[in-house]
């Protein structure tokens, strides 16, 4: 498509969207239009809840939503053609964005952004509302390919929305304040993200790379402890035969109940899943993308599983069915939920950017799970791994540190 054949169908998108507000049917609202991208959340804002209620779409996870619930919370897109949304008075219709297609967000009294923003590539614009209109975590928003504002974002913000790939663009004389690498950008500034590795929460098999190595044992003192315990219990009972009595089978009867008693108290405060996990440090121009890689596998099934951080990364859109996952929201908040089978594994992902600084305590090696996952979804022309450093608190595998010579494109 030639790049004026775009600027032209830019426009008739801009006529047709900008006086457009958010899609809304009476308690709940996309701010977004009902726009998406297959393995992408997109927005949606629950107003007034009278009672329980269930949004689902075809080809999306489904959000379960108690009286006590009202925000934004995030809809995981699962397929090309998902929709409509029910669960509401009335249907709300979804678009889907197409490959060409990119979805731009004017953030105030921000004015369309130049065709160039995306080259070759059709601008769909809405304007979202003035009060709050990010309100909810930066994963809900994350169908918008770019974010043009007109006044200042915190930069705590900014990082977690580039986190999650949305461009920001800042109309403004004077470059934004902060560390963060703006660059000019016609009459304001842009940043652009600079991400690897998975985008959204479809990536395929190469994201259980990791785990076909990893094989979940007892830790050394746990084991410890089992053979104490099972020592004690062998030394009552054979206290209890030196008891010359007619109690000496009581007692013995009472130490075994105890044992057996003691035994599964044990066992229902043991967790239910196994785990494991490290990070994928990305060190490209002024920033540094920490991946926090975990794994879950069910040692029993039938239990839900709360994950309160990070995001679920499926293989295909049937291993969301097949864990039963759903966006459970109350007064709390809203949280991922989801069932493992017996011997079923969950990858989640936690992504944060930070401004650039030293990684210290890099070696060579290879030996990290996450090594292969780093190669083949993490690499570009312009990147090589660096090395790997010692697992940081609270992980299992060494991290593994991709260096970018260039910005990812």
């Amino acid at each position: 498509m030639k790049k004026m054949d775009c600027g032209k169908l830019a426009f008739m998108l801009i006529a047709l969207l900008m006086n457009g507000g958010a899609l809304a049917m009476g308690e709940v609202q996309l701010p977004l239009q009902g726009w998406y991208r297959a393995g992408r959340c997109m927005p949606v804002r629950v107003q007034t809840v009278s009672g329980p209620m269930r949004l689902q779409a075809s080809g999306a996870v489904p959000i379960e939503a108690s009286a006590e619930f009202a925000g934004i919370v995030p809809m995981q897109i699962l397929a090309d053609s998902a929709g409509p949304l029910t669960g509401t008075s009335a249907e709300l219709p979804l678009h889907s964005l197409g490959a060409d297609q990119r979805l731009v967000a004017l953030l105030g009294q921000a004015n369309a952004p130049p065709d160039d923003l995306f080259p070759n590539q059709a601008l769909i614009m809405l304007r979202l509302e003035s009060s709050g209109p990010l309100a909810g975590s930066a994963i809900a928003w994350e169908t918008l390919d770019a974010l043009v504002c007109d006044s200042p974002i915190d930069e705590t913000h900014l990082l977690d929305l580039l986190a999650h790939g949305i461009t920001i663009v800042m109309q403004s004389q004077a470059k934004p304040a902060g560390t963060l690498p703006w660059q000019a950008f016609h009459d304001g500034w842009i940043l652009r993200p600079a991400l690897a590795g998975p985008a959204g929460g479809l990536a395929g098999e190469q994201a259980y790379l990791p785990a076909l190595s990893w094989h979940p044992t007892m830790k050394p003192a746990l084991r410890r402890r089992i053979a104490l315990a099972g020592v004690a219990i062998c030394l009552l009972m054979l206290a209890s035969l030196l008891i010359r009595s007619k109690w000496s089978l009581v007692a013995m009867f009472a130490v075994t109940l105890l044992g057996i008693v003691l035994i599964q108290i044990w066992r229902t405060a043991q967790p239910t899943f196994d785990s494991a996990g490290g990070a994928i440090l990305v060190h490209a121009a002024g920033s540094i993308q920490h991946d926090q890689w975990l794994y879950l596998r069910a040692k029993s099934g039938g239990s839900a599983q709360t994950i309160r951080t990070g995001r679920p990364i499926l293989i295909d859109p049937a291993q969301a069915a097949q864990i039963d996952l759903k966006i459970h929201c109350d007064s709390s908040g809203w949280q991922w939920v989801c069932t493992l089978p017996p011997g079923r594994m969950l990858a989640i992902l936690s992504r944060s950017l930070e401004t650039a600084r030293p990684i210290n305590g890099i070696t060579t090696g290879g030996e990290s799970p996450l090594y292969e996952l780093a190669r083949q979804s993490y690499l570009s022309r312009a990147s090589s791994i660096a090395g790997e450093r010692a697992p940081a608190p609270g992980s299992t595998w060494p991290d593994v540190v991709v260096k970018c010579d260039e910005p990812t494109p």
